[in-house]
């Protein structure tokens, strides 16, 4: 062998080498940071990671199917239900297929994602029972593909879950010359009476929607209240005013649908009394007295409530006489109402983080006041209780949001990224590193890797001498 062949070989053993090294040193020579009010040490590198989960509703015979999808340039979380009845399971996962190819289209104009950034698929629904049989479900899909701005898109599925049917806009609406007339002239009066959408409404648009030969009405559907349309951003008004939802009261509403669904619009007067009775009434949560000089931590506990893992961690919380503040989502009280008011029963702070998880900026001010309203409602239902803070999902707010919103804003100064480490271990060593006095750390109950990692936590807290309070005991 010549000495440029030993050398090249040596060389090449070298390289092999360095490649092969093992994944426990190599992991040691990476980093990584992520904010959410200032830096924060990560002290573990985490894998990339797919996940589904399956809770039961409390609506009889729907289940929730959570699945989420996390790399290095895509975050993707979709919630949709499942009703056991195959032809509306069908038609919700052709839409959630249709959704995702969407998406997946629009992230084809980049050939590589931005330094830093990634996409955003977040696909969500709010339920709204209209009978023991009919059900309206409501989804909403945010999207970001590195543009300048996220897109919100909307769609309506009715189904009858004891026919077995998906019920279609055009069903519903009795199509004839003069209830076209009728519906564009209730969607101009919505409009008037909300600055938003008055401002952004194109009414060219709206006419030629409201004309156009081919126009099936699939996004018309029958609600506890009415009628509604659902219009995604940019399909009647300027993307200023988000993806848009058109209410049309009862007695509006009867002379628009064909004769078998007037039997689903009956107006409620006495309900509408007594939300406000309810509203008028409900009181909101006792602050304790909390010694000035102790240190203090604030647990807050995102995106619940879950029927078996917010339960678990309720117990926990008991051991420790710790009490802490739920952020909790406007569709998931609405199927564990129960829960949500052990959580208030027990002592803890609830707080209001939207209906539909969406990102209120991209939204306008009267879908964002949507969000938070009817998100208040169900926690007053739930707990007689009427929430005085709110955290805007994602973190995402600012100086006019926060200004419209009649509560205090509330974000974190340690995230444990529970939904992205799933693992006990890594969640406690993120909150041993950048533990601080008046800390608030920002957890999720929907994880059950979040309650098993509870008890160390607290342990270890405890043993540090804080004090376990909600944030409005915070100094």
């Amino acid at each position: 062998m010549t000495e440029l062949k030993k050398l090249l070989y040596l060389f090449t053993i070298i390289i092999i080498l360095a490649a092969c090294q093992s994944p426990e040193k190599a992991e040691q020579n990476t980093s990584s940071v992520k904010g959410s009010q200032g830096e924060e040490n990560n002290p573990e590198e985490t894998e990339q990671k797919e996940s589904k989960s399956i809770e039961e509703s409390n609506y009889p015979g729907i289940d929730i199917i959570t699945e989420i999808e996390d790399t290095e340039t895509l975050n993707a979380s979709t919630q949709y239900p499942e009703t056991a009845v195959d032809s509306i399971d069908g038609a919700i996962k052709q839409y959630i297929e249709a959704e995702r190819g969407y998406f997946n289209k629009q992230l084809e104009d980049f050939e590589a994602p931005p330094s830093g950034q990634e996409a955003i698929f977040n696909l969500s629904y709010e339920t709204e029972r209209v009978n023991d049989n009919l059900y309206t479900f409501d989804f909403t899909t945010y999207m970001f593909t590195y543009g300048a701005n996220g897109e919100t898109r909307k769609n309506i599925i009715m189904a009858d879950v004891k026919e077995g049917e998906v019920i279609e806009g055009q069903e519903i609406f009795d199509d004839t010359a003069e209830n076209r007339g009728l519906l564009y002239d209730y969607i101009l009066e919505y409009a008037e009476e909300d600055e938003d959408l008055s401002r952004y409404l194109f009414e060219d648009e709206l006419k030629e929607w409201i004309e156009a030969p081919d126009n099936d009405f699939n996004n018309v559907y029958i609600t506890n209240v009415g009628l509604s349309l659902s219009f995604n951003q940019y399909e009647i008004a300027a993307g200023a005013a988000g993806s848009i939802e058109v209410e049309i009261p009862s007695d509006k509403a009867r002379n628009l649908v064909k004769e078998e669904y007037t039997q689903f619009l009956t107006v409620s007067d006495e309900e509408d009394d007594t939300e406000k009775e309810e509203d008028a009434e409900a009181k909101v949560y006792t602050e304790r007295s909390i010694d000035k000089q102790a240190k203090k931590v604030a647990l807050t506990f995102d995106d619940g409530p879950h029927p078996e893992h917010t339960l678990n961690i309720l117990n926990t919380l008991d051991q420790y006489d710790a009490k802490a503040t739920f952020f909790m989502q406007g569709k998931r009280i609405e199927y564990y109402m129960d829960v949500a008011k052990e959580v208030a029963e027990r002592g803890h702070e609830i707080g209001n983080h939207s209906m539909n998880h969406p990102d209120f900026t991209t939204l306008s001010f009267e879908q964002i006041d949507i969000e938070v309203s009817r998100t208040n409602q169900l926690i007053m239902q739930a707990t007689g209780l009427k929430p005085t803070v709110f955290r805007p999902p994602y973190g995402s707010t600012n100086e006019e949001i926060n200004n419209f919103i009649d509560m205090e804003p509330v974000l974190w100064t340690i995230d444990t990224e529970d939904w992205k480490n799933k693992d006990p271990n890594i969640i406690e060593k993120r909150i041993r590193v950048n533990m601080h006095d008046d800390a608030i750390i920002l957890m999720h109950d929907i994880h059950g890797t979040t309650a098993q990692a509870l008890p160390d936590i607290l342990e270890y807290l405890s043993s540090e001498g804080y004090e376990f309070v909600t944030v409005s005991e915070l100094d």
